[in-house]
């Protein structure tokens, strides 16, 4: 039984590790060299969303929520998300830029929130129906050329998606398989509390819980 265990945590792990992983490998320093330096934000948003982006975090993310049923809490995840409505901004901002720099010789190449060339302010005109704001107090930013294939991303929430993967680095496997031990020995103990919980009060001849 053990043994089915262990072989089991490392296919998740092994799992998460491959879906985290980039498809397109060789693109990515091409994209850099072009670009500069990944933004900070990419990856701090890739850790702060990890529970939502690979398999072995949705299978948490759904215990969890079970956990909450259980005990009669609503889930967080049934309630407004700020990320969903955020990188819906960054879509319509997208749509917005692109539809900008099709009608104008000055094209919008990178999104600035300060000076005569405010980003917002310029799509203001006929492009959007009111600024986008990110609810977490995030701010839209830009990496790369917006004319050419640069990226708008939010610097809490990061980029709706990165077409070259291998931007964000994936977890390393031994991270994943201690993540998974420990909400197993979680979930475990709590299954255990509760039947220990029920049995007592169930049982007439059972000493006080002190």
């Amino acid at each position: 039984m053990k043994v089915k265990i262990s072989v089991l945590i490392f296919f998740l792990a092994a799992a998460n590790f491959v879906f985290a992983k980039a498809h397109n490998v060789g693109s990515d320093n091409e994209y850099i060299k072009k670009c500069g330096p990944v933004p900070p934000a990419f990856y701090e948003a890739y850790k702060r969303q990890n529970p939502q982006v690979n398999p072995v975090g949705k299978a948490m993310a759904k215990m969890y929520d079970h956990i909450l049923h259980f005990l009669g809490v609503r889930s967080r995840y049934r309630h407004y998300d700020p990320l969903s409505k955020c990188k819906a901004n960054q879509r319509i901002l997208v749509g917005a830029i692109e539809m900008y720099n099709m009608d104008h010789r000055e094209v919008i190449d990178d999104i600035t929130d300060s000076g005569a060339y405010n980003s917002m302010q310029l799509l203001m005109n006929g492009y959007l129906k009111s600024p986008l704001y990110c609810d977490n107090g995030g701010k839209y930013r830009s990496y790369g050329p917006l004319s050419e294939d640069g990226i708008v991303y939010c610097d809490y929430h990061g980029p709706v998606e990165v077409p070259f993967g291998n931007l964000i680095k994936p977890t390393p496997i031994w991270l994943q398989v201690i993540q998974v031990i420990l909400i197993i020995l979680v979930f475990s103990l709590f299954i255990v509390l509760i039947f220990n919980i029920k049995y007592v009060k169930k049982s007439p001849d059972s000493p006080p819980i002190c």
